[in-house]
């Protein structure tokens, strides 16, 4: 029990890391050794639309001990009622960003640590 919300504390605060994408470029064959260093890999894969910037989202997703992520990540926490094209677009350029990014690099022992857990992932423009 202890340890689930050891997981619970770490994946949070994975909302509370910066989405800067720092020195990491996308495809990088650089294993990925925190949880910090998955959210980076996929923002060096995010190209965010040009034009409107303000708009937000969470991506929930899961991955798979080799990096892979298991079923489609799914948008959460945004505006439903804005359906402008640009919003749409920001969407959209989420969801290409996790195609691009996986499968990630995982080192063994941080794929052993998070293979099936969520992720939250809060993106910003």
């Amino acid at each position: 029990m202890r340890f689930s919300f050891a997981v619970a504390f770490i994946l949070l605060a994975g909302l509370c890391v910066p989405a800067a994408a720092g020195e990491r470029v996308c495809r990088s064959p650089q294993p990925v050794e925190t949880i910090a260093a998955v959210f980076d890999a996929i923002r060096a894969c995010w190209q965010p639309p040009a034009g409107d910037r303000d708009h937000d989202a969470t991506v929930n997703f899961s991955l798979r001990l080799n990096g892979t992520i298991i079923g489609t990540p799914r948008l959460v926490h945004r505006d439903p009622t804005d359906r402008s094209p640009e919003a749409l677009a920001f969407d959209r350029s989420i969801l290409e960003a996790m195609e691009r990014a996986a499968p990630l690099p995982l080192s063994d022992s941080l794929g052993g640590a998070i293979a099936g857990r969520l992720f939250a992932y809060r993106l910003t423009d």
